[in-house]
């Protein structure tokens, strides 16, 4: 294999380098299958021209050789980067051992290390619906400032028609019958909802003001309740469920950001590099909030509806328990660096050959 390795010309190669040329062209054949496009010796070559191409870019760079040329070889290092550790790290097997893998470490790991992103998006959320439910318990009128009248009328013909036998229900007046296909409605419209969170997200005004109009609608919501003395109750609906289901869009919201990150804020990288690593973070934050919006769905649909305040509370604290454990325990202890995939490297090989 040593004798295959690319040799370093001198301090300024070619204008075609043929080992540029021969590592360009292997991840453009790989480009779409990944490695198994590549035959055995061409996998076992892939590595050595990285490294060979990595040298020459850090070369350039130091010396600031021509910057049109840096920057095409940048773009060639990154994806052989991208090729090299596309799957660095993904446990073999059956899908649902790499499924429970991913939900049980990959994504809480993930969220721990992004938390600054889902905690500013979850603190205007509660901050905003905080205020504006005590503005609203101050002033009813300041609600039709925040919201528009025709969604308030609904709750408050119901406000004003609540009675010790006919409880404050909010939307939720349909059967034990209908709980089944409701469920799935729920989930549908909740994922629709997450994934307009993460798109937004790459447009920050636009994020920002569907952030801010969810949380004046839950403020102001709970806010024109307690003048009916219902604020409790309609917390509890709303909670029962949002537990999980809130903090899931502002998962998507992170990942959301996380994307846009690489996209505006590359640093070093190049804007496609950056890109395509930030998309892996993106990933698994928004994939990790999939099973939320399902739980939610559930809960929403079969719970909410049909059980009193002292349960619903109930189930938002256990709900509220289980993700914390979830975020806090999952993927510990945190994994050693790894090391390069074996079916990168020719079989028979000895490591750190070449």
């Amino acid at each position: 294999m040593a004798d295959h390795a690319p040799r370093a010309p001198g301090l300024r190669p070619p204008a075609r380098d043929e080992s540029l040329v021969e590592l360009e062209r292997l991840v453009q054949r790989a480009r779409h299958r990944g490695p198994r496009a590549l035959a055995g010796g061409e996998l076992a070559r892939l590595p050595l021209l990285y490294r060979y191409a990595a040298t020459q870019l850090s070369a350039a760079r130091t010396e600031g050789r021509d910057p049109r040329g840096t920057a095409e070889l940048s773009r060639v290092v990154a994806d052989a980067h991208g090729l090299l550790y596309r799957d660095l790290g993904a446990p073999p097997g059956h899908w649902l051992p790499r499924l429970l893998h991913f939900l049980w470490r990959e994504a809480p790991r993930t969220i721990r290390a992004e938390w600054r992103l889902s905690a500013l998006s979850l603190l205007l959320f509660y901050g905003l619906a905080a205020l504006s439910y005590v503005l609203v318990a101050r002033d009813l009128e300041l609600a039709f400032s925040f919201l528009d009248a025709n969604a308030l009328r609904g709750e408050l013909e119901q406000l004003q028609a609540v009675t010790p036998e006919r409880p404050f229900r909010g939307n939720f007046t349909f059967g034990l019958d209908e709980s089944a296909s409701t469920s799935g409605l729920i989930m549908a419209h909740n994922i629709a909802v997450t994934i307009l969170f993460f798109a937004s997200a790459l447009f920050l005004p636009l994020y920002l003001y569907l952030l801010c109009l969810n949380a004046l609608m839950v403020g102001t919501y709970v806010g024109v309740a307690s003048h009916w003395a219902q604020d409790g109750e309609i917390l509890s609906i709303l909670m029962c469920h949002g537990t999980l289901e809130l903090q899931a869009l502002a998962l998507a919201g992170a990942a959301g950001l996380a994307l846009a990150r690489g996209l505006f804020l590359p640093g070093v990288w190049t804007r496609g590099h950056a890109l395509r690593l930030e998309s892996r973070i993106a990933w698994r934050l928004a994939a990790g909030a999939l099973p939320m919006l399902v739980i939610a769905g559930l809960i929403e649909g079969t719970v909410t509806p049909h059980v009193p305040a002292e349960v619903r509370y109930g189930v938002m604290v256990l709900s509220a328990v289980g993700l914390a454990i979830w975020i806090a325990v999952g993927g510990r202890p945190e994994l050693q660096e790894p090391r390069l995939a074996p079916a990168l490297v020719e079989p028979g090989t000895q490591e750190g050959s070449g």
